[in-house]
């Protein structure tokens, strides 16, 4: 797909002003060449920011709001200590010892077995998680328990519209995983199973759950966000996708100040796209001359 930021585009998530780092494949779209923000984080945060009130304002000037909760599971990005910062905001990562051993639940938790009260949450964010999660109507389910009536749970997935259904990587029967493609892994180390690449089916599953679900697919060259697409499911009559659409049109570009150098996710970011890359290119040459 032929896409380019806009030449002055920049990062509602820390304000800079690009350049914006093309990955290989754009898998993460954009990468923010200052703290490190993939396309997805910025997509989840506009979006976000939208329903807040916010537009595209820099997560980092977002007013406080201790009583506005939050649930994200496992999550991944700069904006995460971010809202930290600002809102009640809950990120579980998962381990199934730890769980079982009765660890704090603000710290590990099983999406597909919350435990958290119902009605808890104004929000759930749920950004890549879902192909990974072995039962994931389970988890749309507990997802909805846990939200506040008229709540709203953001999702991303890997996901292809033109897809009628849902690709099933592995069939789940009892505590039995069943390949039937090749297995795929992702995620740090590459050690968390994809079990599906989602369709259009989907909407129907999150209606089915008990959701209104709005769908969209968002390229936003000012952003320098990448054509993705996003799900926003709420525990009302309804979704609005209209504030989305209206919400800040290039012809209006709001100007906002930058949190400034993050050095630390500079150097990430400089390695990842550097010496990460140098260190392979210079193994492949090695195994060419010598093998």
């Amino acid at each position: 797909m032929d896409f380019k930021p806009d030449p002055e585009a920049r990062c509602n998530i820390c304000g800079h002003e690009g350049p914006f780092i093309r990955p290989e494949g754009l898998k993460e779209g954009y990468q923010c060449t200052n703290c490190s923000a993939s396309s997805r984080n910025r997509l989840v945060m506009y979006v976000l920011g939208v329903m807040l009130g916010f537009g595209d304002r820099p997560v980092f000037e977002w007013p406080e709001n201790p009583s506005l909760r939050i649930l994200e599971p496992c999550p991944r990005g700069p904006q995460v200590p971010m809202l930290q910062a600002k809102f009640d905001y809950v990120t579980p990562e998962y381990d199934a010892e730890k769980i079982a051993a009765g660890a704090d639940p603000r710290e590990f938790a099983d999406v597909q077995k919350l435990p958290f009260d119902d009605a808890s949450f104004d929000f759930v964010i749920a950004s890549d998680i879902f192909e990974h999660v072995r039962e994931d109507v389970k988890g749309f389910r507990e997802i909805f328990r846990t939200l506040k009536p008229g709540g709203t749970f953001l999702l991303t997935v890997p996901y292809d519209h033109a897809r009628e259904t849902t690709l099933e990587r592995v069939k789940v029967e009892g505590e039995k995983d069943i390949p039937l493609v090749e297995p795929r892994y992702a995620g740090g180390g590459g050690a968390t199973l994809d079990y599906r690449e989602y369709g259009r089916d989907l909407l129907q599953k999150l209606r089915d759950v008990g959701f209104a679900v709005g769908f969209l697919q968002l390229a936003i060259p000012r952003l320098a966000i990448y054509p993705s697409a996003i799900f926003i499911c709420t525990r009302q009559a309804h979704v609005d996708l209209t504030p989305f659409l209206a919400a800040c049109p290039d012809a209006d570009r709001a100007r906002y100040p930058s949190v400034g150098p993050l050095l630390p996710n500079r150097l990430f970011v400089w390695y990842k796209f550097n010496l990460r890359s140098l260190g392979y290119f210079l193994r492949q040459a090695r195994m060419r001359l010598f093998g």
